[in-house]
């Protein structure tokens, strides 16, 4: 879902803002088969198993998300813009699954500003902050386990993966800064 609106505040200001929602949905299903052995060599097919052993999985996962964005130009030369988001994941847990990431961001362009040498057609600076979050993957919350039948009653398959049952967000910032120089531009018509 996205919401826009553009309204001219005065004759030198204008502001433009964008909002909307999201739902992220990750369903994931799978069998995984294991032969235990083939009956006859080199013939890979689940009906030549020895004894097919099967283990069903299922994965889902969730991010909500809500964001803005605004922008605000004085005389079409000047511009502030400000976004923010904020996330809900299920991967996190509950104490750290919502995380907001905001960005400022000002940019000028000088040409329009000042009276500037003709060999000049664009001089624009501009800087912008932001900070980025996000989640993780499936199950990095606590270690899972699997039985996997066979032998001597099967045996029990735990994962190796070492797991933070107060994992944060992802978080990362950074910071920017620029200029657009446009040299000898042909006037239109040339």
């Amino acid at each position: 879902m996205l919401v826009n609106f553009n309204k001219a505040l005065s004759g030198d200001l204008n502001l433009n803002v964008n909002a909307g929602a999201s739902i992220e949905q990750f369903n994931y299903e799978g069998t995984l088969m294991n032969n235990q052995g083939l009956n006859a060599p080199n013939l890979f097919a689940l009906s030549n198993a020895l004894a097919a052993v099967s283990t069903n999985f299922i994965q889902r996962t969730e991010k909500q998300s809500v964001y803005a964005a605004a922008q605000l130009g004085y005389k079409n030369y000047l511009f502030l813009d400000l976004t923010g988001r904020n996330d809900w994941n299920s991967t996190l847990p509950t104490n750290h699954n919502s995380y907001f990431f905001p960005s400022f961001g000002l940019s000028g362009v000088l040409n329009e500003m000042l009276s500037l040498p003709a060999a000049v057609s664009l001089l624009k600076v501009r800087a912008s902050y932001a900070m980025v979050g996000n989640g993780t993957g499936f199950n990095q919350l606590k270690p899972s386990y699997t039985l996997v039948p066979g032998g001597n009653g099967g045996l029990l398959n735990i994962d190796r993966v070492l797991h933070d049952a107060n994992l944060k967000p992802e978080e990362t910032r950074s910071l920017e800064l620029g200029l657009d120089l446009g040299l000898f531009k042909k006037p239109a018509g040339c």
